[in-house]
């Protein structure tokens, strides 16, 4: 089994997007889509050979406005403004549209698309404008988009916004340590250890909070997508924490019922994170509906 892991470039317009993929070269592609503020090294690679160990070509790569890819310099990117009325610099379909141009280069067939918080936004969206595309889905602690699910408790929306502005990487990876501790859901380990070292290795990769800024406006200007979700007919998996403080498990309910025959799994203790303890059990059943869509 060949294992492809160098990093590659794809200009997209004004973008050019970072991408690395792994597995098989005729293995079914499965593309895995990050959230807010995250670079593509945050699907941790343990994860990713677990599902390579499959038999999957697994596509992994960072979103415009973090880590190797394009940052949009010199674009607002103020959420407070956006919040007041302003047009943000793109918004959810746009980083959409980035993926779809992904697939259509490295797998013009068709691809099984999972993506976790604001990348479940993108993976339903690139789901429902090219449904040609999209295989199978599977939204990982997201939302859909209607008004009055979802929501962040209040604890954690103030932390967010009196994080102050970090000058070392060091001060970066406490920040990360405390942040992550704050999403988790006490059900699981919390495993410092690795969240330093991954704090380590992005903050050297591509470390931009403007950019963050610039992808949270176009998640707070993201429409309800219920009704595209209803027009979806493919095998959909849905899984939420039922601890998530940041994306409320209301999130996640609402997407399984918009979606027709998608299979719904809250776990609880779990909050906005993806526990190791819960890898081998969470990629089984990404790839049960995988497998799914193939026959």
């Amino acid at each position: 089994m060949s294992i492809t892991l160098d990093e590659q470039l794809l200009d997209i317009g004004p973008v050019r997007l970072n991408y690395q993929v792994m597995g098989p070269e005729d293995g079914p592609p499965m593309l895995l889509v990050m959230g807010l503020g995250s670079q593509m090294v945050a699907w941790p690679e343990k994860f990713c050979r677990m599902l390579v160990d499959q038999g999957r070509r697994v596509i992994r790569f960072d979103n415009r406005d973090i880590g190797r890819s394009t940052h949009l310099d010199g674009l607002p990117g103020s959420p407070l403004r956006v919040f007041a009325g302003a047009a943000p610099a793109y918004r959810i379909s746009d980083m959409a549209r980035d993926a779809i141009a992904l697939v259509e280069r490295l797998a013009p067939g068709g691809v099984d698309v999972v993506g976790i918080s604001m990348g479940g936004m993108i993976s339903q969206s690139v789901a429902a404008l090219r449904p040609d595309l999209v295989r199978s889905l599977t939204s990982l602690c997201s939302t859909s988009g209607a008004r009055g699910v979802g929501g962040a408790t209040p604890r954690l929306v103030l932390r967010t916004l009196l994080q102050k502005q970090v000058r070392t990487e060091q001060e970066r990876i406490e920040q990360a340590v405390g942040m992550q501790r704050a999403l988790s859901g006490g059900g699981f380990p919390f495993d410092e250890e690795l969240v330093r070292a991954s704090a380590a290795w992005a903050y050297r990769r591509g470390y931009d909070p403007v950019g963050v800024s610039r992808q949270l406006c176009a998640v707070i200007t993201a429409p309800d997508r219920t009704a595209a979700l209803s027009r979806l007919r493919i095998p959909t998996l849905v899984v939420h924490g039922a601890a998530d403080p940041l994306i409320d498990v209301s999130g996640g309910r609402a997407t399984a019922a918009a979606i027709p025959g998608s299979r719904y799994v809250e776990v609880a203790g779990m909050g906005h994170e993806l526990p190791e303890a819960l890898w081998r059990q969470l990629t089984d059943d990404i790839g049960s509906v995988a497998d799914s869509a193939a026959r």
